[in-house]
């Protein structure tokens, strides 16, 4: 009869704590510790992810009721607004920051070729 009233074949026994190592030991510690530093990772992501979707919920229950779109412009101001284009594009248009620019700068490229030649 063996020593080891209990051991079946195929199946590892625990190892006798005087065979372990202080290697082992505190290589068995870091992987715990990791471990664990992983779980809490995954619960605080979804934590994270849960009370994102809370505070959607109630930012969505609570601007429910109220209106956020455009304003509602009646027939009267939208024929103002309508006439008041059509004079703008009659005069040539709003004033474009891009096309004053470009303006300005064939002027002063007209000047400094006049400068040049003369």
């Amino acid at each position: 009869m063996t020593d080891q009233p209990f051991s079946r074949p195929g199946i590892a026994q625990q190892p006798d704590s005087s065979q372990i190592t202080q290697t082992e030991s505190v290589t068995a510690m870091i992987h715990l510790h990791r471990g664990e530093l992983s779980e809490s990772a995954a619960w605080r992501s979804r934590i994270d992810t849960v009370t994102s979707w809370a505070v959607a919920a109630v930012i969505c229950n609570t601007l429910r009721g109220r209106k956020l779109a455009y304003p509602t412009v009646d027939e009267e101001k939208k024929q103002d607004l309508l006439k008041a284009k059509a004079e703008l594009e009659a005069n040539g248009g709003p004033l474009d920051p891009r096309v004053d620019k470009k303006a300005k700068k064939q002027e002063f490229q007209a000047e400094r070729e006049g400068r040049g030649t003369g």
